[in-house]
């Protein structure tokens, strides 16, 4: 049976269609609510840190030493993957008291200004803990013996997701559709 455009049953991928496969593939992965589900992970092990370590120390002889350390540091994924997912569905507050009274043209060109300063200041957080995820690879953690860029390349990651976040939306306002809940301050 031959294999091609016009076999019976059998799709036939042209370089072109493979293209369109992997893009709308990358849009799919680009729609996860990823810091979503890391944030509510590192909330559930903080939480469950914090209650074993108040366990270990009034019931056991011996309190869990690790349990202050994991909860620290999945209580920093839970504020940056957070703060990107609030980025996502723009739960950040817009104080534009001031800036509605501008006429249209002002009022875009501020527009204009916040969205390249918030752009440089995602940008400039993700390079600041990409160098100290970096850095800190030889540095250990005290309890657990980790390095300590498992604190710092999360951070990164997640500034990194709060810029790309900001960028989907500049470009598509309606990318996150039922999602979009403006937090401004008229």
């Amino acid at each position: 049976i031959p294999i091609g455009p016009n076999s019976p049953g059998v799709p036939f991928m042209t370089s072109q269609s493979a293209a369109d496969a992997q893009a709308v593939g990358l849009q799919r992965v680009l729609m996860w609510p990823l810091e979503e589900i890391i944030a509510g992970v590192s909330l559930v092990v903080v939480v469950g840190s914090v209650v074993w370590g108040v366990i270990t120390r009034y019931i056991f002889p011996q309190p869990a030493a690790w349990s202050y350390e994991v909860a620290t540091i999945a209580f920093a994924y839970v504020v940056f993957f957070g703060a990107a997912a609030g980025v996502r569905y723009r739960l950040h507050s817009d104080i534009d008291v001031l800036v509605v009274m501008f006429p249209e043209r002002l009022q875009r060109a501020v527009s204009i200004f916040n969205f390249w300063l918030l752009a440089t200041f995602f940008t400039a957080l993700t390079i600041f803990f990409g160098i100290h995820a970096i850095d800190a690879q030889k540095s250990l953690t005290i309890a657990l013996n980790l390095p300590r860029s498992v604190i710092y390349a999360p951070l990164a990651l997640a500034s990194a997701m709060m810029l790309l976040r900001h960028v989907q939306l500049w470009v598509d306002p309606e990318r996150f559709p039922g999602h979009i809940h403006e937090a401004n301050i008229s």
